[in-house]
């Protein structure tokens, strides 16, 4: 929640602190389907903070990228696999 909101307060800063905080908290909870898409929401959300913060080229933001593409096959999430297709492309 606290990464959602400062996105919309273009926070990017805040937001890579939250999501990163948060990624690390995910790392404790088993496996699943829930699970999985938390990861995904919380990765695509600091990639559009890092590419704004920081620059697209960053290799950081390259491989939270691939895994949230590699997320977006496992869930079959094809509007979200547009997003990271898109973005990983910058």
């Amino acid at each position: 929640l606290a990464s959602d909101r400062a996105m919309k307060l273009s926070a990017y800063h805040e937001v890579i602190a939250h999501a990163s905080r948060a990624l690390e908290l995910l790392e404790n909870i088993p496996e699943s389907t829930d699970r999985d898409e938390q990861e995904l929401a919380l990765r695509l959300a600091l990639a559009i903070a890092f590419t704004a913060a920081k620059g697209a080229q960053l290799s950081e933001v390259r491989n939270i990228y691939d895994r949230a593409r590699q997320l977006c096959e496992k869930l079959e999430k094809k509007y979200e696999l547009v997003q990271v297709l898109g973005g990983r492309t910058l």
